[in-house]
């Protein structure tokens, strides 16, 4: 749509305009914020994980209650294993060996999720 035809018929032609545009590429609709689900064995509770937000700040909007502490990757109070999925971290090493990494061990305090997660943590529970 030009800026002419805006300017002659005003702002309810370029909403007209966006909506039709909608309905005929609503496949093209990009949602605010990407998301992903966690889901936590064996009490198979699940949220939304939005981006942005680390697991363990996920799971608590969710009222998942989970083990932590410290909340910066150094007390390993809410460590747990990542059954599916992947996670990334903005530090350089978070506070888990490497043959913990290699078996699938997170911190959730530090991790963000890059797809959907199935996390296993025995003291989970529900709020």
């Amino acid at each position: 749509m030009s800026l002419n035809v805006i300017k002659r018929h005003g702002l309810s032609a370029l909403l007209l305009w966006a909506t039709r545009i909608h309905k005929i590429y609503p496949s093209q609709a990009i949602p605010p914020h990407p998301m992903f689900t966690a889901r936590v064995l064996p009490a198979n509770l699940q949220c939304d994980v939005e981006d942005g937000m680390t697991l363990l700040q996920a799971l608590e909007a969710g009222r998942i209650e989970m083990p932590s502490s410290c909340r910066n990757g150094t007390c390993r109070t809410c460590v747990c294993q990542l059954l599916q999925g992947s996670v990334r971290y903005e530090m350089e090493w978070p506070g888990l060996s490497t043959e913990e990494m290699d078996e699938g061990y997170v911190l959730p305090c530090v991790a963000f999720a890059t797809s959907d997660v199935v996390l296993q943590q025995e003291s989970a529970r529900g709020t």
